[in-house]
Parts: structure tokens; sequence; C-alpha cells
């Protein structure tokens, strides 16, 4: 349920445009388009904190890296914060997010034994 094709994610088209402090009736109905490349690779974890019942389940650890390289590309070069999300959220940054992509990092090891990702 939290694994998709990374070519089909949100395209965020009205970020920044609509807001929660607007009332219902202040915009139509909005178009959705699930267009958008969230990350390289053929799937990917949309909910890291699925991580472990992932490889439980399916031992899905392609999609686990995937998802993990989608937010180190957007890792800010200057302080190493990692984002609230990944691509096309604007970088939003969170010390929670931060360390629980460290977590997933470290369970991604722990269940792969992947030292040369790890590494990288």
């Amino acid at each position: 349920m939290c694994t998709i094709d990374p070519h089909y994610g949100n395209a965020l088209p009205f970020i920044k445009k609509i807001n929660s402090t607007q009332l219902g009736n202040e915009t139509g109905p909005n178009p959705w388009y699930s267009n958008y490349t969230i990350t390289n690779g053929t799937s990917a974890l949309v909910d890291g904190a699925k991580l472990p019942a992932i490889v439980v389940s399916t031992n899905d650890l392609i999609s686990i890296a995937n998802s993990l390289d989608s937010l180190f590309a957007v890792q800010n070069s200057t302080t190493g914060q990692l984002p609230y999300a990944g691509l096309p959220f604007p970088a939003i940054y969170s010390a929670t997010c931060h360390l629980y992509s460290l977590i997933g990092v470290a369970d991604y090891y722990l269940y792969s034994d992947d030292l040369a990702y790890l590494q990288a």
C-alpha cells in the first residue's frame, strides 16, 4: 500500500497556492496530477514509517533504497539537513524527519547488510 511506481508521484500543482486558511468554497475542484517522477528506479516507498513492515512482509529493499536516495538527492549541501519529504515538495526541514531518515538508513543496513550503500 505504500510502494508506488516512482513515475506517478503527486505533481503538487497547487502547493503554496491553496492553503488551509481558505474556505472550501473559495476554490473549485482541482485536478490531481500523478505524473511527477519522485525518484529513480522501478519502485518507491512513500511512507518511511512502514520500513520494518515492508521488510517483514515483502523484503522490498529496492523500494526502500530508492526512497532514501530521493531524500539524499535534495539534502541541504550546507547544513547536511534532510528534508521533510522528497521532490516535488518544497525544501522544508524537520529535525524529526531528518533523524527518522537516518534511522531509515540504519534499518536498511540492518536488514540488507549492504555496506557499500551505507558508505555511499
